[in-house]
């Protein structure tokens, strides 16, 4: 997929708590899927479901990566850049 850019080319960066419901979140998750789906915020941590239908809760103030429309990848630490396990 293209990535959506801001100004100077740069991919757009946000927290959970700033993205639409219902967004697609690509990840690997440790049920073996590819992506969760934000459904909401509860507190300090999210309700996202897995395409095979299990609950995660990822932290709100997590940094995201916009990739088009409503999908997004997690941003990772400079070290842990190699893998994005959920």
């Amino acid at each position: 997929m293209m990535g959506i850019t801001g100004l100077r080319g740069i991919k757009m960066k946000v927290r959970l708590y700033d993205i639409p419901e219902n967004s697609k979140i690509i990840c690997n998750v440790s049920d073996g899927s590819t992506w969760v789906s934000f459904r909401h915020l509860d507190g300090m941590y999210s309700y996202c479901v897995s395409e095979k239908g299990n609950i995660y809760h990822l932290y709100a103030m997590s940094e995201l990566t916009e990739v088009s429309p409503s999908v997004y990848t997690i941003m990772q630490p400079q070290e842990d850049a190699e893998e994005q396990n959920v």
